[in-house]
């Protein structure tokens, strides 16, 4: 998923939340509380791709971590399944 669809998703909720915990005249109009969702958005979207990103840094992206569960040895494709049989 990448961050646009993420954003997309995630927007409702930010939103829903912001609107319940707002106190009376908080934003002085609709775009201000609008424009604070935006923020809210990209805060919670820039944190989830610095934690992706440490986690690759970390463990490596799939490609780079090779296991005998996930090998495929005779071409059926079961292995990729159910690993070894």
């Amino acid at each position: 998923m990448n961050s646009v669809q993420y954003a997309l998703r995630i927007r409702p909720r930010i939103e829903r939340e912001m609107r319940a915990e707002a106190e009376e005249g908080e934003f002085a109009n609709e775009d201000a509380f609008q424009a604070a969702v935006d923020a809210a958005v990209q805060d919670e979207v820039a944190e989830a791709e610095r934690d992706a990103a440490q986690e690759r840094e970390m463990f490596g992206g799939p490609e780079d971590t090779p296991s005998i569960q996930s090998a495929d040895l005779y071409g059926t494709g079961e292995g990729r399944y159910h690993g070894l049989i």
